[in-house]
């Protein structure tokens, strides 16, 4: 994949969706704009995104789908990757860095932290995205799902732990916690279908049309 600045990745953050972690996309004024900007600036300053993936082939299992090496549970995933031959196995971190501004600040500030949250969570989509672009170009990927990551539909959180282990992740520096928690928290892993067909539609990314958590806090109006 070919190297791209932190900055540019601020670049390409859509303001819009930090408001809207934020809680206030319907409330933009030039206060609000400044705070979102200053949290991006120092972001900037500590982020250190980094990205790994594996590709591998899709089989049905009796009690899930077949990732190469891994068998993922649950009937979702599965839908998901219908005329899939293959996925792309993906997680990606926004470094330690981040993590250890957020709780600096949140000891100064709530509205500075809140802001900080919400730049590192549109950050951390945007490198994903990204990511995805440079994917597009290796043969037979460019046509690709969105991501699925473990706590989407019946996919239980609890295969984060085979996905990282399975992508030896320690070698950006994701681990979990016990409970399943991505060290850093600015972290994503995730299934990426490749395949001409399409399976079924979802608007977005994060998936929130097609997630069972209606009581996400970050749930996508659509």
């Amino acid at each position: 994949m070919t190297a791209l600045s932190v900055s540019a990745l601020i670049a390409r953050v859509d303001r819009a969706e930090v408001l809207r972690y934020m809680g206030a996309a319907a409330q933009c004024d030039d206060t609000l704009s400044t705070l979102v900007e200053e949290a991006l600036a120092e972001l900037e300053k500590v982020a250190v995104p980094r990205m790994v993936w594996r590709r591998v082939e899709v089989t049905t299992q009796l009690d899930g789908i077949g990732l190469g090496p891994v068998t993922a549970p649950g009937a979702d995933l599965a839908r998901h990757l219908a005329g899939c031959r293959e996925a792309v196995l993906f997680a990606a971190t926004l470094g330690i860095g981040v993590d250890q501004l957020i709780r600096r600040v949140a000891l100064l500030s709530m509205s500075q932290s809140a802001a900080l949250q919400a730049g590192a969570a549109a950050l951390l989509e945007t490198y994903c995205d990204w990511c995805q672009e440079e994917l597009a170009q290796e043969p037979g990927a460019a046509h690709q799902r969105s991501r699925f990551s473990p706590g989407y539909g019946d996919l239980p959180l609890s295969f984060q732990g085979p996905l990282l282990h399975c992508l030896e992740s320690h070698r950006i520096g994701l681990t979990t916690t016990a409970a399943m928690m991505m060290v850093p928290t600015k972290s994503v892993s995730a299934i990426i279908g490749l395949g001409e067909e399409q399976g079924e539609k979802r608007p977005c990314g994060r998936g929130c049309a097609f997630c069972s958590k209606t009581d996400c806090a970050f749930r996508k109006v659509e």
